[in-house]
């Protein structure tokens, strides 16, 4: 995943998300610049939401789940 911030400029994003320090905001803007389209059509219809509400749910919660994994991925490879 932080390949795809890196390549648009956003890698510093990820990075702060992933650290102990204090989280840096994304706008939707910049969230669907990693973000195809239609990739955000599917997940909003799997999810029966609007794109631009699930864009915006994803800015919220974005930062905070990557926070919780961690800079080395440890609660992903837990959880499998």
């Amino acid at each position: 995943m932080q390949k795809m911030f890196e390549e648009k400029g956003l890698g510093g994003l990820v990075s702060s998300w992933a650290g102990s320090g204090q989280n840096l905001p994304i706008s939707t803007d910049q969230l669907q610049s990693v973000l195809h389209c239609d990739v955000l059509n599917q997940a909003a219809a799997k999810f029966g939401v609007d794109p631009s509400q699930l864009t915006s749910m994803m800015t919220e919660l974005l930062p905070h789940a990557v926070g919780k994994l961690g800079s080395s991925g440890q609660a992903a490879a837990a959880a499998q």
